[in-house]
């Protein structure tokens, strides 16, 4: 099973630490998709994964979509596991389009959002 990891930074914090313990556990081939905001942990993930891809996933843009697209399709990816905000909207697009499972870790809560928006937003969080 091909596993593939979308997280939205590299930068210091919990995430980028799980996800690559994960990896390391794993019996499957795993790839990540991350920007490399943060060198240390890109590193790390770098040595515990099949193939990491460096892509700024904290910009929003079509062309993020497709390079995605080509990915999940060139390693044939039968899960997509995505984390933080923006990556969690691009793992479920792309897991929409190309009919994959798909699995989405919330991380914390974002408060910066007022109303209505905060409720679009709280709603596409928890889909």
């Amino acid at each position: 099973m091909n596993i593939l990891y979308i997280i939205s930074s590299s930068s210091s914090g919990g995430g980028p630490i799980n996800i690559g313990r994960l990896i390391e556990k794993s019996s499957h081939k795993c790839f990540v998709v991350i920007g490399k905001d943060d060198e240390y942990n890109y590193n790390f993930l770098e040595r515990v994964s099949q193939k990491i891809y460096n892509l700024p996933i904290r910009k929003i843009s079509i062309k993020n979509v497709f390079v995605l697209l080509s990915i999940i399709k060139k390693e044939n990816i039968d899960i997509i596991q995505s984390e933080g905000k923006i990556g969690g909207g691009y793992g479920r697009i792309t897991a929409f389009i190309l009919r994959k499972k798909s699995i989405h870790t919330f991380r914390g809560y974002y408060n910066y959002f007022r109303y209505p928006y905060n409720i679009l937003y709280y709603l596409f969080e928890f889909l």
